[in-house]
């Protein structure tokens, strides 16, 4: 099973999240980075937390966009006073797009959350409206190959 889930605000990031039989393998790739993490079944704890959160990368955003608005203002002040008309103009609508970006903050999605058995958060499957029905089949889908490892170490150690 593969799932693609998309991260605009995180440099236009795209996670591939392939389930096998064996393993699970992760592909993060934005402009600035790309990698690939494959964790076996067995290295995944069977403890999931579900809930709805906000991406904070949107914020981040937002302040890039209200640092470029203090750039253009004081490189228009000091060293192009002649185009402060147009300064304006851009400073506006960076505005605008710096104040959307940090109401993109609260706008939630529901996640589920994996731990390796270490107890460390290790990935998500973030679930919207338009993954809802292959995101819920690849939650399961990993939940059971976790649980059948389990059941075999145990199996195992009897």
């Amino acid at each position: 099973m593969k799932l693609i889930q998309n991260y605009p605000a995180h440099y236009l990031g795209k996670q591939t999240i392939t389930a096998l039989d064996d393993k699970l393998i992760i592909q993060y790739r934005n402009l600035l980075s790309e990698y690939t993490i494959v964790h076996k079944y067995s290295e995944i704890s069977k403890r999931t937390v579900t809930g709805r959160s906000g991406d904070h990368q949107w914020t981040e955003l937002g302040w890039y966009l209200l640092l470029m608005i203090a750039i253009i203002r004081i490189l228009t002040i000091y060293l192009f006073p002649g185009v402060n008309e147009v300064a304006v103009r851009v400073s506006l609508v960076l505005l605008v797009f710096g104040l959307i970006a940090h109401l993109m903050r609260f706008v939630k999605t529901e996640r589920v959350y994996f731990y390796s058995k270490g107890n460390e958060s290790i990935f998500e499957i973030k679930i919207t409206n338009r993954n809802n029905e292959i995101s819920r089949k690849i939650v399961e889908y990993i939940k059971e190959h976790i649980a059948e490892q389990i059941n075999k170490s145990e199996t195992r150690n009897d």
